[in-house]
């Protein structure tokens, strides 16, 4: 999209003469060739690990075996690459680029063998534990996985919650009661939390004396009494305060500034909440006047266990009386890609189905065992994305900043600006969040079956052929890349209808669409501003 408004600003503003089209000299189409040689290598570097996986370990006679030993060459091996990447091609601002080549290599091997050495002390004995023991074990446990007795397998532990992540979901709750810790931190944890865990309200509450005593005094209104809750999280605070300052009056300052939040912002929000019984949250006073009245949800204002009084059961009045407020309707959008199904969307279309089923499974201990690396490989992947891609959006407002701001066209390197840096960042992230999920979606389920190895080679294939494209300074797109690494490794099935052909074939056709539209917006805009003043001042002259 950027190259193709690039070119439809420059032939609207000198002509197509003014574009290099030549191929030789890196122009339009040397960038055009690139667009269909990069998902090639991508998907050539991503088949190659897959199938080496596919053979090297999955398709021998004890597959989990050879997986687990393998696990940390493939962290040093991952480790090693992502640290070439980062100093190949990280910011000019740190020289890491220029430093000799020698020390680029053994700074890259030896943090390449540091995360092999935690590979074999760490996370190797924890995965065994956790996936083939089936313990219980959480993965931060995995630092200290020698302190932690062998704890009995819990079959409902394992069981990950919906949306969560098998090799770390499960429910734990279950686990920690049925295998109660005794290691050393399992009892420091035990004598630090004491505190928390602690009877206080109820403590003795049985005892004959206190009871009586607890009778004998005054009952009063109940709403009015639950006004007071909140009331006692800004006393105990301000106790807190003069406690700990051992002077009341620094207790006493912020009276006014209480009283006018109090009257401002609680006491508008109580009379909703309390006596008009409508679902809020404690943090919806502070814009109480944007949302509209809620119906009343009886259900939702009887507390859980434990649960405090006055925030209710907020999840059942979420489902029968969903905000309208502005504010609400802003949040649903804003998160409404944090929410969306990916994994399993239309996982019961027909065709989608038929597709999985058809590719070819592997063992599944083994296949928990990537799941770990794919956090590197995503990582490293989100790095290639912000290289290639955000650096391909960010370049041309670099370049009119600078033009601005000097009123000379640039050299041929410019160090680009922190805040222009920072800008690219944030929208990307903004990007993500908002519409990311659709990409997740189309290249998720839509083009073959995902599995944990299947996804690492896919992800580690696409980067390297960013990390190749951005070195030579071709402008490939990432999801052209990670697109044609999906399709190679989704071929090593060996069978054509394990690939949503379909969904490949609209993918291309966006591409192939977006150069021409990016081109003709931007010219037409560039006309617009640039052309319009001319031929009205043209018109007027001629009338006059």
């Amino acid at each position: 999209a950027t190259v193709g408004a690039i070119i439809g600003f420059g032939i609207a503003a000198h002509g197509s003469e003014s574009i290099n089209w030549a191929y030789s000299n890196k122009g339009v189409w040397f960038i055009a060739a690139g667009w269909v040689y990069a998902p090639l290598v991508a998907g050539a570097c991503a088949a190659t690990i897959f199938l080496l996986i596919k053979y090297g370990l999955f398709r021998r006679a004890d597959p989990y075996k050879w997986t687990i030993r393998s696990i940390p060459f493939i962290f040093a091996l991952t480790a090693a690459i992502e640290t070439l990447f980062i100093v190949w091609k990280g910011s000019p601002r740190l020289n890491l680029d220029d430093q000799e080549p020698w020390k680029i290599a053994v700074e890259c091997v030896s943090i390449g063998l540091a995360f092999g050495a935690f590979g074999i002390l760490c996370f190797v004995p924890w995965a065994d534990r956790k996936v083939k023991g089936k313990e219980p074990l959480r993965s931060y446990e995995m630092f200290y996985h020698w302190c932690i007795p062998t704890r009995e397998p819990v079959a409902e532990a394992l069981e990950p919650e919906e949306g969560g992540d098998v090799l770390d979901g499960g429910d734990m709750k279950a686990a920690d009661e049925a295998t109660p810790d005794k290691g050393y931190f399992a009892g420091f944890k035990k004598k630090a939390t004491k505190g928390l865990l602690a009877e206080v309200a109820d403590y003795k509450a049985e005892d004959a004396t206190i009871k009586e005593m607890h009778d004998l005094a005054e009952k009063f209104d109940e709403d009015a009494e639950e006004l007071f809750r909140f009331l006692q999280v800004m006393t105990s605070s301000l106790a807190s305060f003069a406690h700990g300052a051992n002077d009341v009056a620094n207790a006493i300052g912020p009276l006014s500034t209480i009283y006018y939040i109090w009257q401002i912002f609680f006491v508008p929000w109580a009379n909703r909440k309390v006596k008009g019984k409508e679902p809020l949250r404690a943090y919806e006073m502070f814009y109480h006047w944007c949302i509209a009245t809620r119906e009343p949800i009886s259900e939702a204002l009887e507390p859980e266990q434990d649960a405090d009084v006055l925030d209710g059961d907020m999840k059942a009045a979420d489902e029968a009386t969903p905000d309208k407020g502005y504010f609400a309707s802003l949040k649903k959008q804003a998160t409404k890609g944090l929410v969306a199904e990916v994994a399993d969307y239309k996982a019961d279309d027909a065709q989608i189905k038929e597709m999985h089923d058809l590719a070819e499974k592997f063992d599944q201990d083994s296949e928990e065992l990537f799941r770990f690396l794919q956090v590197m490989t995503s990582s490293l992947a989100s790095f290639a994305h912000g290289a290639n891609d955000v650096a391909n959006a960010i370049g041309p407002l670099s370049t009119i900043y600078y033009i601005w701001q000097n009123a000379e066209i640039p050299p041929k390197k410019v160090q680009v600006e922190l805040w222009i840096l920072a800008y690219g960042g944030i929208g990307i992230d903004v990007g993500l969040i908002l519409y990311g999920y659709k990409i997740m979606r189309a290249l998720g389920n839509q083009i073959t079956y995902h599995s944990p190895s299947r996804g690492f080679s896919m992800e580690l294939g696409a980067t390297l052929s960013v990390m190749i494209a951005s070195k030579t300074g071709i402008p490939v797109s990432t999801t052209q890349c990670i697109t044609g690494a999906t399709l190679f490794v989704g071929l090593c099935n060996g069978n054509l209808k394990t690939l949503g052909w379909k969904r490949l074939i609209i993918t291309a056709f966006g591409w192939i669409l977006t150069l021409p539209v990016a081109g003709i917006i931007s010219g037409s805009i560039f006309a617009f501003a640039a052309y319009s003043p001319s031929m009205l001042e043209g018109a007027f002259n001629a009338s006059s």
